[in-house]
This record gives C-alpha cells, sequence and structure tokens, in this order.
C-alpha cells in the first residue's frame, strides 16, 4: 500500500516537472516570436493595406516606425496618410501623426467585429479615442486635447496652412448607409492662425490665385450636429484681430467620405490693420473690389459673404449671397 502512494506521487512529481517544462519552452518560444517577429515587414504590409487606387483618387500611407506593446498592441511612429484626387485642380491632403499607439480587443476580433483603444500625439497636444466596427456600423470617439493643428497638416484638407491647437471630442455613429450616421463635434482651436505668405487662395475668375498673408482668427469655436447623414452646423465663429468669422450651413456626408458635399455660408470682416498689413494684402483686397462678384458679396461695413460648396474632393468657395 505504501508502495502504491509512493509511486503515485512520483508520478504526480513527473507529470508536474513536465508540464513546467513545457510551460517554459512555450514562454521562451512565444517570448522569442515576439522580440524576432519581422515588424518592419509588419509595417510595410500594414501601410500597403491601408493604402488604396479608387477611380476618385489615391490614398498612401507611410510608417516610419512599428513596435510591439503588450499583446494585441503597437506603437505607430511617423505616421502620414496623404489623399491625392483625380478631380481637376484639386490639391492632395496629408494627415501626420508624430506617435500613435493603438490596442486591438483580440477576443470581439475572433467573433467578427473590431474594437480599437488609441493614443495619439502631434505636437504637445493628445488624441485619445475608442473604434468599433461591426457588420454594418462603425462608432468614432475621440477627445482631443491641445492637438497641433500645423503639426498634424489639417490645413492641406482647407487647401491653406493652419495653425492653432484644438480641444474637444468627437462622437460619431457611421453606418454602412451615409444617410443614417448621427452624432455630434464640439471643438475649439486656439490661436489659429491661417495663410503663411506663401500659398494662395484661388477666387473665382483667378486662377493664378492669390497669395494670402498670415491671419490671426483668434479662437474657433465649432459645434455640429449630425443627424441623418447631415451635418449641421450649429456654431462656427472666430474672434481674432485680423479675421472674425461667422458661419451657418451643412454638409451632407457620403461615401467615401471625399464625396461629401459642403454647403456653408460664412460671413468673413476682415481688420482695416490687415488689410493695410503689406503692400500684397491691400493689392489683394484692391483687386477682389474691382470684381463685380465681390462688390455684390460685400456689404457697406466691408463684411464679405462667401458662399463654399463642391464636395470635400474639391472644395469650392466663392461669393456668397
Amino acid at each position: 500500500m505504501v508502495e502504491q502512494v509512493s509511486r503515485r506521487v512520483q508520478l504526480r512529481d513527473k507529470l508536474l516537472l513536465g508540464a513546467l517544462y513545457a510551460s517554459f519552452f512555450t514562454l521562451v518560444f512565444v517570448f522569442a516570436v515576439y522580440w524576432t517577429f519581422p515588424y518592419e515587414r509588419l509595417r510595410d504590409f500594414v501601410a500597403g493595406r491601408l493604402s488604396a487606387q479608387t477611380p476618385t483618387g489615391t490614398r498612401t500611407v507611410e510608417i516610419g516606425e512599428l513596435t510591439p506593446v503588450g499583446l494585441g498592441g503597437v506603437t505607430i511612429r511617423d505616421l502620414s496618410i496623404v489623399q491625392t484626387s483625380t478631380a481637376p485642380d484639386a490639391s492632395s491632403s496629408e494627415l501626420h501623426l508624430s506617435e500613435v499607439n493603438a490596442k486591438v480587443a483580440l477576443l470581439p476580433l475572433l467573433l467578427g467585429s473590431k474594437k480599437l483603444e488609441f493614443h495619439a500625439s502631434a505636437g504637445k497636444g493628445t488624441l485619445e479615442g475608442k473604434y468599433d466596427q461591426s457588420s454594418d456600423t462603425q462608432r468614432i470617439e475621440a477627445e482631443l486635447n491641445a492637438l497641433d493643428v500645423g503639426e498634424m497638416g489639417l490645413g492641406s484638407w482647407v487647401t491653406l496652412p493652419l495653425k492653432g491647437k484644438a480641444t474637444g471630442t468627437v462622437d460619431l455613429r457611421l453606418p454602412a448607409d451615409p444617410t443614417k450616421a448621427t452624432g455630434s463635434v464640439k471643438l475649439e482651436i486656439r490661436g489659429l492662425k491661417v495663410g503663411d505668405g506663401k500659398a494662395k487662395v484661388k477666387p473665382p475668375g483667378m486662377p493664378a490665385g492669390l497669395t494670402l498673408d498670415e491671419v490671426d482668427a483668434g479662437k474657433l469655436e465649432l459645434s455640429v450636429e449630425v443627424r441623418d447623414g447631415v451635418a449641421t452646423i450649429t456654431r462656427f465663429s472666430t474672434d481674432g484681430k485680423d479675421l472674425k468669422l461667422t458661419g451657418t450651413g451643412n454638409v451632407r456626408l457620403a461615401d467615401p467620405l471625399k464625396r461629401s458635399r459642403p454647403d456653408l455660408n460664412l460671413d468673413l470682416t476682415f481688420s482695416d490693420a490687415y488689410k493695410n498689413k503689406s503692400d500684397r494684402t491691400k493689392a489683394m483686397f484692391e483687386l477682389l473690389g474691382l470684381r463685380p462678384e465681390w462688390q455684390r458679396a460685400t456689404t457697406p461695413d466691408g463684411t464679405m459673404h462667401v458662399h463654399v460648396g463642391g464636395t470635400f474632393l474639391a472644395i469650392r468657395g466663392g461669393p456668397g449671397r
């Protein structure tokens, strides 16, 4: 009886030792794969899969460095997304983030949905959020904290250089049918500067464009409500020393987003100091004042009415009401 118990104890110890050896070698194998995995190839693969070419344009994604973080997480440095449109006279738009940390929830991924948490930085500011994708709906939740819009390259989306720090929230539900999109956007950009003395705006009838000296637009406040695929502006204003602006209108969302159609009316009032800031600004406002369409769109106090239309593929601005 004692001998049988002794054999059982020995067998148990051997099984336990074998299990420990197996666990140890499995752990070593996992760490070996983790640290020797060809992440440079994975970086190129991810960038290639995110890049795309369609009849409406080309999206090019570049990643400077991709490294693992924990289980299911990565750190991406120097992420650039360049969108080039095939539309005539359309310019390229670029989004740049200096660092992005992302973590994918593995269990939902196995069940066919995607849940992603991310943290990104541009300049000294941050962007934190969540992204959920099911079979028919995407949801984006994000919080911006002093995010550097110049570092991000957001100015390329409106074809003018922009500087400033953006703070606010984004909460959007985007079904497969864009006409059912809902959500809200609330943003505040402090220290907004528009133009750099090099980039040009192209008013109607002036294909060569006009060079815009930097405009101090102060603080921009923007609130948008999205219902049934229409993003309606509820607040859009600036209080800068060079420019005071108010805006109304909406954007009809489309798939892809670049095909969305803005219908915006803006009232711009430039200060006399800015109009006389340089020979270039003097000449610009003199030229605009000579054109009948801009004469009709300017009130006696100097406020200019501007309408923005077209699509995000090719934004078109001109004299308004």
